[in-house]
């Protein structure tokens, strides 16, 4: 099949009555929410919606998204989710960005395109022989993220790139028909929305909630809907255990696999994972908004192998560039650029042709992530460009000694960076906190980065520190560490 909401029309005639959605509404059921999605489809075509039209929808944690999604794109139109508290600034300014045709928004922003009311419901009877399911080649989503650079960019992502991208997730994960799988993090993000298009195409239940805040809820939503899988952020798993001790520990037997992707896992949350679910799956999956879940690694299938993100998944190819673009064989002491290529690739930036050729290229992601794959077909993941340092040749990745000094008792968190260097060009400079700056012994330390570190990677600067700076959701802003 060619698309996702065609799959849930055989879906809904295959196992109608089987629950698809579970939100704070209630359950939604695979035959319901094609009745919703063709319902909400017949009233966009009221307001002119057609093929490749731009339609904004502000994300809630519910199964009527999922269904104007889906409507959106059972008109060959395309999706643009924005964030549940989107400012009005920004919203109007990306339905001016994408020329949208209709925008479901909690008010009425007086532009050109047409509102529809966010909670709006809708009752319109319609066939679906009305509509044509849309070809695979067409753009499906337009997805906003930022970059490293900081500039927002529309991420169109094709029919063809949803499907691989779903079955890239099944073929990392494994997800059984009797599965109920928990999504907490917001569906405006690919990572969310993916997880959910993967509920469809495998016949299996989610589970929509709001964050894992509400402890108390969260602990109720495991209980009360028999979850067996959950997709978390890593940031959320480190919130869950510091905030209720070893109480996820008591799911060690329902639960069949817990995934988490988009950032680098804590060592100390690693540890609780391996402690409390040696039967699970553990999973880690590494992919972009750009090229979807590309490659996956269960952590109790390899073991704690450092820096490791496992194999490419089904879909996925995998390559590594220098900094010019060139193609090699790049290893650990001489990584490359990731390359990514496979149909799960986005089709390009929206509205910036000079961005797209810069970062697709034949078909082919190129990105800034250093890494190599070693003989067995394994992929290491370094860091980004910054988290690279270069001495004498020599590239040193400071996710590896990071997550080598936080196995250390007395440290609280730490942050690796590069130092200018006459004779190196760059060396690589630890910054630690620590428990008590009274107890922790700097000496023994070193000695403990010598026993676990090859020498060449051993920080040659070791300072101790207060606090690290961060953003607002607590990550660690390395730039200007080196001058304090």
């Amino acid at each position: 099949m060619n698309s996702i909401v065609e799959m849930l029309q055989w879906r809904a005639k295959e196992r109608g009555d089987k629950v698809c959605i579970v939100d704070s509404d209630g359950k939604t059921s695979y035959k319901e929410l094609y009745k919703k999605v063709l319902e909400t489809a017949m009233r966009l075509r009221e307001e002119g919606v057609g093929k490749n039209d731009c339609v904004i929808l502000q994300a809630e944690q519910k199964a009527r998204f999922i269904a104007k999604v889906l409507a959106i794109h059972l008109l060959g139109a395309r999706s643009v989710p924005i964030e549940k508290n989107c400012p009005k600034e920004r919203a109007v300014e990306l339905i001016h960005t994408v020329a949208a045709k209709v925008y479901f928004f909690s008010q009425n922003l007086n532009v050109e395109a047409s509102w529809i009311e966010n909670g709006e419901n809708f009752d319109c009877k319609c066939e679906e022989d009305t509509f044509a399911y849309p070809a695979a080649e067409m753009i499906a989503d337009i997805i906003f993220t930022t970059g490293t650079t900081g500039k927002s960019k529309g991420v169109m992502v094709s029919h063809r790139a949803i499907m691989a991208t779903v079955e890239n997730i099944q073929d990392c994960i494994g997800v059984r028909e009797d599965d109920v799988a928990l999504v907490p993090t917001p569906l405006n993000h690919a990572h969310a929305l993916r997880r959910t298009y993967i509920t469809i195409l495998n016949g299996h239940t989610t589970v929509l909630m709001d964050g894992v805040a509400n402890l108390k809820q969260f602990f109720e939503v495991l209980e009360d809907e028999h979850i067996t899988g959950m997709y978390l952020m890593p940031a959320m798993l480190a919130f869950v255990l510091k905030m209720s001790g070893d109480k996820l520990k008591e799911y060690q037997s329902v639960l069949h696999f817990i995934e988490l992707g988009s950032s680098p896992l804590g060592e100390e949350e690693r540890r609780c994972l391996f402690d409390y679910f040696p039967q699970s799956k553990l999973i880690f999956d590494y992919g972009a908004t750009e090229s979807g879940c590309t490659c996956g690694y269960d952590m109790n299938k390899y073991g704690n192998i450092p820096l490791c993100i496992g194999k490419p998944n089904i879909h996925a190819q995998f390559a590594f560039a220098d900094q010019n673009g060139n193609l090699f064989h790049a290893s650990r002491d001489n990584p490359g650029l990731i390359v990514m290529q496979g149909p799960m690739n986005m089709s390009g930036y929206f509205a910036e042709q000079d961005l797209t050729r810069n970062v697709l290229k034949e078909g082919r992601i190129f990105s800034n992530d250093w890494g190599y794959m070693d003989d067995d077909g394994f992929v290491y993941f370094l860091g980004r460009k910054d988290d690279v340092i270069n001495m004498g040749g020599i590239k040193i990745s400071s996710l590896e000694i990071e997550k080598v000094a936080a196995l250390w008792d007395d440290v609280l968190e730490c942050a690796c960076v590069p130092k200018p260097d006459v004779n190196f060009g760059e060396i690589p400079v630890l910054f630690v906190v620590v428990k008590d700056k009274n107890v922790f012994d700097k000496n023994k330390f070193e000695t403990f980065l010598k026993e676990k570190l090859e020498l060449s990677r051993v920080p040659k600067e070791i300072k101790r520190i207060d606090e690290l700076p961060k953003t607002f959701n607590g990550k660690i802003i390395k730039k200007g560490l080196i001058e304090r």
